[in-house]
């Protein structure tokens, strides 16, 4: 046990001894600290015949560093292993094992040249790492690096020491759901902070790294204003614009415009996101909502308080998920239309007559919501979205003077399922034509039917959202009336 244990402690050491031999072996230091200058010119010569002269090029506008210069040897290297390199940290740790190959040009004494010219991506891996090596090399493709097969050959090694500091941002935390609508603008949350910032330079700005499933082929996101990380914060959303159906990969990202996106190794990783057709989400969504509240009628069947407790924690755990989806969806606006229409009937003013009314309202203002911001058809502001529910206020107070609830109910809810058929049609007819149809259009109506499948392609599962949400809402306010336990008059069920 004891010889067993010499024996590893041996090897160990002469291990360290190699390593230490190999980390020391360093010809020419690159240090970008003294003199304090971007640009450093480096020229060093081997014993066993090689020269190597060059510069070392900080770009502070770009924050990149490239490394370029002329390799001379006259070392009986074969002209068909050409030049490379690895690159590795202070510690010895690797982090290029195969870099780029320059071929050799063979003089008429035998030596041999190449010219290389680096550009070192690691400086952005990692942009808080000051330190590296350039460790030259030969290799005979397929077969052998020359280190390996020849350890008696000199090959130079470059120390590059004291690079300034990049911009590093520290990600703190976001949420990225693993399904969302697609057809939708969506808003990812993320939270993260600037761990150090060229002020000068710098012109990162907030914006969401989207790729497909190959992360070379990048999607077009929204770039927000670089003012909002003066604060040394990020905290807030980053939008995401209408997808079609398909995989994404996503992640809150930083863009530096027709250079780079940051890549940082410590960096928000990429979520795979699929978008789905919004009637399919739509209808998780209701599906999980009604889960949820036979969860909780349920729970009032338990006798005991501490198992009520111990079996709600998960439905409230399950609550803060589903409303957190919807928030970042845009779908919080249906669930708030779909409740708002379920409570309404509880409303008293004028007794009995106001259910048909605030169904009918709340639906067409939502339907403003639903074309002007989720989907953006056509987008509107705030200003008209307040005029639009004060106009609907207005136009619809002719459903008061209805002194039955549940008809002044269906009223309401005949006049929002025209509204829907109306709003699908204008809103097709202006993806076709990028206009509204006039009165003079609907003349025509009937020639509809001979466009055949061309009208037929401009349907989308964005247009039966509507439909999808008026049904809830019936049913919405259909169990409210039913299960209200209001008493009713004989008036009120005439």
């Amino acid at each position: 046990m004891k010889s067993r244990f010499l024996s590893y402690a041996g090897w160990s050491l002469v291990a360290g001894a190699a390593a230490a031999t190999t980390l020391g072996a360093v010809d020419v230091v690159v240090d970008f600290a003294e003199p304090a200058a971007l640009t450093q010119r480096y020229t060093a010569t081997g014993a066993r015949g090689w020269s190597l002269e060059g510069e070392a090029v900080y770009d502070r506008a770009r924050q990149s560093l490239r490394v370029e210069g002329v390799y001379h040897t006259t070392q009986p290297i074969e002209p068909e292993a050409p030049l490379s390199y690895r690159v590795v940290d202070a510690a010895g740790e690797v982090l290029e094992a195969d870099g780029v190959r320059f071929a050799w040009a063979v003089a008429a004494d035998g030596s041999r040249h190449t010219r290389f010219d680096l550009e070192l991506p690691h400086i952005l891996a990692d942009p808080q790492r000051s330190d590296w090596r350039i460790e030259f090399n030969a290799v005979k493709e397929g077969e052998y690096w020359y280190r390996d097969r020849f350890p008696e050959m000199e090959f130079p090694v470059i120390a590059l020491a004291n690079l300034p500091a990049r911009d590093h941002f520290v990600p703190m935390a976001t949420w990225v759901p693993r399904y969302l609508p697609a057809g939708f603008r969506v808003k990812i949350p993320a939270w993260f902070r600037v761990g150090q910032r060229d002020a000068r330079f710098s012109a990162y700005r907030p914006s969401l790294d989207l790729t497909e499933e190959d992360p070379l082929i990048k999607v077009t996101s929204q770039r927000l204003e670089s003012s909002t990380l003066e604060a040394g914060t990020f905290w807030g959303v980053m939008p995401l614009g209408p997808q079609e159906q398909g995989v994404l990969l996503v992640r809150p990202g930083m863009v530096w415009e027709n250079l780079r996106w940051y890549e940082a190794s410590d960096w928000f990783p990429r979520e795979r996101v699929e978008f789905i057709s919004p009637l399919t989400y739509l209808l998780a969504a209701a599906g999980l909502a009604l889960g949820g509240l036979g969860w909780g009628l349920l729970l009032r069947r338990i006798p005991h308080r501490g198992w009520r407790w111990s079996a709600g924690l998960p439905l409230g755990f399950g609550a803060l998920w589903w409303a957190g989806h919807l928030l970042i969806s845009g779908f919080w606006s249906v669930a708030l239309a779909v409740g708002l229409a379920g409570v309404a009937v509880w409303a008293r003013p004028p007794a009995g007559r106001g259910a048909g009314y605030a169904f009918a309202w709340i639906f067409m203002v939502w339907m403003e919501v639903y074309w002007g911001t989720m989907v953006v058809a056509v987008g509107i502001q705030g200003s008209a979205l307040v005029f639009s529910a004060a106009t609907w206020a207005i136009l619809l107070l002719p459903l008061l003077l209805i002194p039955s609830r549940r008809w002044s109910w269906a009223v309401g809810v005949l006049l929002s399922a025209i509204w829907v058929v109306a709003t699908v049609v204008a809103v097709s007819y202006h993806e076709f034509f990028f206009d509204f149809p006039s009165v003079s259009d609907l003349l025509y109506a009937g020639q509809i039917g001979e466009l055949g499948d061309s009208v037929g392609a401009l349907w989308s599962p964005l247009y039966g959202v509507p439909l999808g949400v008026w049904g809830l809402m019936v049913l919405s306010t259909g169990a409210g009336l039913i299960f209200s336990g209001r008493p009713k008059s004989k008036r009120q069920n005439t």
